[in-house]
């Protein structure tokens, strides 16, 4: 139950997202870049890995998480928009595509002492955001 299957780019999520590629994989999930088919807008189709998903504490916990998530309305915090589960049985939600690298990937050189304090404001200002909700 609930893997992701070798041919999932390339196939269609609920009948209304394209799975278009991966973008990237963490401890308990997958992030791929897909389109809504009807709409044509690129979305980040989150899938909740196999090995979690048979847990009923992990899915619950990923199902608040979509909830919290699409509860937040602040320009650092992505939107969540959707939520389901593949043809698989693995969980999904779907949240705005963001352009952009991760702050990870940033070069000392490239962050001077106001960059920074402006990156920790907008930073502490969305973690502020997500508490009060």
């Amino acid at each position: 139950m609930a893997s992701i299957p070798d041919d999932f780019v390339g196939s269609i999520v609920d009948g209304r997202y394209r799975v278009r590629s991966q973008l990237g994989a963490g401890a308990m999930g997958t992030v791929f870049l897909a389109e809504h088919v009807d709409i044509q807008k690129e979305v980040a189709l989150k899938v909740l890995n196999a090995e979690f998903s048979e847990r009923e504490h992990i899915r619950r916990r990923f199902l608040r998480e979509a909830q919290s998530t699409a509860r937040m309305d602040h320009p650092c915090i992505v939107q969540v928009t959707d939520f389901g589960t593949t043809d698989e049985g693995a969980l999904f939600m779907v949240m705005e595509r963001v352009h952009g690298r991760p702050l990870s990937e940033l070069r000392a050189s490239e962050v001077n002492f106001v960059r920074a304090i402006w990156l920790m404001r907008r930073s502490l200002d969305a973690l502020d955001h997500a508490h009060r909700r």
